[in-house]
This record gives C-alpha cells, sequence and structure tokens, in this order.
C-alpha cells in the first residue's frame, strides 16, 4: 500500500512540476527552457497515457467539465479558421485543457495527493525566489545580463498570480491541520509579491491583508456572495475599465498605449478576433528596442477578445459561471477565502491577462473540490 501511495505521489509531482517550475532561468539558460518544455511534453503523455488506461473515468463536475471543452474547443476552432494553423499557441491550446482533464478526472480520486503536491512545489518556489534566487542574488549573479522584470520564478507579472493562488492553497493546508506549511506559505507569498514592485502585487497584498482582518474580527461579508456573483462584477469591471482609461487618457504602467492599438487592430474583428497568437500588439517604445511586438493585452477581457472575440467570450464567461456554481454547499469560512481570492484574480485581470498563465486554471479546478477537501480528505 505505502509503494503504490508513494508512486502516486511521485507521478503526481512528474506531472505538476513543468506547470508550475519556476520560468525566470528560462530567460538566461536556454538549455533550462528546453529541458522544462520537454518535460512538459512527457507530463501531457504521461496524463493522456493516464486518462487512456483507466477503464472507468468518473468526472463529477460534469456541467463544469462541458464549460471547459467548450471554451477551448471553440478556441482552437477559431485558431484554426482564421490562421489555418496553431504553430506557437500548442501550448496554450492543448496543454492547458489537457491539465484541466487531468484535474477533472484525478481530484476526485487522489484530491489531497495533489493539494500536497501543489503546496510543496509552491513553497520551494517561493522560498528559493525570495532567498538564494532573490531579486539581489540574481543582479550579483549575472550582473549586466540581469533582466530588471525577471524574477527565479517568473516574470513580475506573474507574482501576484502566484501570490493569489499560494495564499488559497495555505488556506486549504490550515483547515487539514497543516499549520506550520500553511504559515510558511502565506509569508513566502507575500515575499514574493512584495519582491516583485509590481502594483498587481501590492493591490492583491492589500485585498489579503484586508480579508485577514475581516476575517479575525468575524466580518464574513464575502461569504454572502456567490463565485459566480463576483466573477461577473469583477468581469464587468474589467470591460468598464477599458473605455474609461482610452477616453480620458489614463496612463498607468504605459497601458493606455497597449489598449489604443488593441482596439484599432480589433476593428473589424470583435465577432471571432485574431486567433491564438494571431495578433501584435505594438507601442512607441518597441521602435527604440527593436521587438516586433507582444501578444499580451494586459487586460483579460481584450486578451480574449483578440483570442477569439464575442464568441469566446462568451465561452469564457460560461466556463467560469458552470465552474464557479458547483462551490455554493462550502462553509461561509471556505466561501470567503475563495472569494477573497478570486476578487484579487479578477483585480489582477483588470491590467494584466490571466489567462494566458496557468495559474487562473488551476485554481479554476482546485476550488470544485476544495470543500470535499476539507470536509473528507482522500477517499
Amino acid at each position: 500500500m505505502k509503494t503504490r501511495i508513494s508512486f502516486t505521489k511521485l507521478k503526481t509531482y512528474f506531472i505538476l512540476i513543468p506547470f508550475i517550475y519556476p520560468r525566470g532561468f528560462s530567460e538566461y539558460f536556454p538549455i533550462y527552457k528546453r529541458i522544462m518544455t520537454i518535460w512538459l511534453y512527457a507530463s501531457l503523455f504521461a496524463i493522456i497515457l493516464d486518462f487512456v488506461k483507466k477503464t472507468k473515468i468518473n468526472i463529477k463536475k460534469a456541467d463544469a467539465f462541458c464549460g471547459l471543452l467548450l471554451y477551448f474547443i471553440t478556441m482552437l476552432l477559431e485558431t484554426l479558421a482564421i490562421k489555418g494553423k496553431i504553430d506557437e499557441g500548442l501550448q496554450k491550446l492543448f496543454a492547458v485543457p489537457v491539465l484541466c482533464i487531468y484535474f477533472m478526472v484525478n481530484l476526485p480520486i487522489i484530491k489531497n495527493t495533489i493539494i500536497m503536491v501543489i503546496s510543496n512545489i509552491l513553497l520551494i518556489n517561493n522560498v528559493l525566489n525570495t532567498t538564494f534566487f532573490s531579486p539581489f542574488m540574481l543582479r550579483n549573479m549575472f550582473g549586466s545580463q540581469y533582466i530588471e522584470n525577471i524574477m527565479f520564478i517568473g516574470h513580475v507579472q506573474t507574482c501576484a498570480q502566484i501570490g493569489i493562488l499560494t495564499i488559497m492553497v495555505s488556506y486549504v493546508m490550515y483547515r487539514i491541520e497543516h499549520y506550520k506549511k500553511s504559515f510558511w506559505l502565506s509569508i513566502f507569498a507575500i515575499a514574493t509579491m512584495l519582491f516583485s514592485r509590481a502594483e498587481a502585487s501590492y493591490l492583491v497584498i492589500l485585498i489579503f491583508s484586508a480579508s485577514y482582518i475581516f476575517y479575525k474580527r468575524k466580518v464574513y461579508f464575502l461569504s454572502n456572495f456567490s463565485l459566480d456573483t463576483i466573477f461577473f462584477v469583477g468581469t464587468l469591471l474589467q470591460t468598464i475599465i477599458l473605455p474609461i482609461v482610452v477616453y480620458n487618457r489614463l496612463d498607468f504602467g504605459a497601458r493606455y498605449y497597449v489598449y489604443i492599438d488593441v482596439f484599432k487592430k480589433m476593428e473589424n474583428h470583435y465577432l471571432c478576433g485574431y486567433g491564438v497568437y494571431g495578433v501584435l500588439i505594438h507601442t512607441f517604445w518597441m521602435d527604440l528596442t527593436g521587438s516586433i511586438g507582444m501578444n499580451y493585452a494586459h487586460n483579460q477581457v481584450l486578451q480574449i477578445l483578440m483570442d477569439g472575440g464575442i464568441i469566446l467570450f462568451i465561452c469564457y464567461c460560461l466556463m467560469c459561471f458552470l465552474s464557479f456554481k458547483n462551490c455554493k454547499k462550502a462553509d461561509r469560512y471556505t466561501r470567503f477565502w475563495l472569494n477573497c481570492s478570486l476578487v484579487a484574480f479578477l483585480v489582477d485581470g483588470i491590467c494584466e491577462s490571466i489567462t494566458e498563465y496557468n495559474y487562473f486554471f488551476i485554481f479554476l479546478m482546485l476550488q470544485l473540490y476544495v470543500p470535499e477537501i476539507i470536509r473528507k480528505g482522500d477517499k
């Protein structure tokens, strides 16, 4: 029995590490990036092989699963119809949905093993990011080659999302009585966000700090709202902020120049967008640096519209609504912290594209089973 459990844990580490590994060194060492890419495809092969070998597949959250498939299949079909090829969109169109299917299939069976493995990976990443490979250490290590906005854990714009996921996992650890791990997960998540020096990370710290004060004072007002309601309000805010920024020429983090270029390129493309990585955003400073452009809208709603237009945006909203409506049976403490985590993701989505990374999708899948992890543990 012990051997079987240890093999399950080992396999879980093998599968999940390529999706949550620290990406910063990819900018310095091409061999590191190549190894992790090979590992990612090995992980995908292992997931598919495991899926094929199962004689019985029990997907409990069928509505969430259908929403997930609808979103990714629509994105794939639109990309193929518009671009005629997938090219650099392979990971976004293939790796992320396979990871989500892995969670949907395996969380009902080994939910505690998965959450423990994720907590260990996140803890190690955050500890290394703030100690041995902190920005100060990297600056000394690489000297003139040091890239200011790249941390060991990845680009500074990902630190807020990593922090949100880590704190959410920290809450789960606390509820299943891993108190020390819960404490250190929270401490190093906050340290990572502080070290990033990114405004979005500071906002996330503020959201969690305020939530913690309310929680300690037993003011659980966030528990009165459902996740799907919070998602609706947050997505509406992400949408409304765009014309406000453009009309008033509000330039925070150079977002104004990104948004106006996206709006120009989206003319006559609002229905279906450009497909995944189908268009490059170009701003004035890119002429100075020689950059060819980027496919990163710095706003979640704009990113979805670029990738698949209004059609994909409808599918995205449907996927999230179907996933979030499953969490209504959670106790008020769990609803409070899941709602707080979602608020933080949505606030980050005002100035970042959260679906460009794996962390939001991992949160989306985990929240389906967090109440069961807390109540029952592994079956």
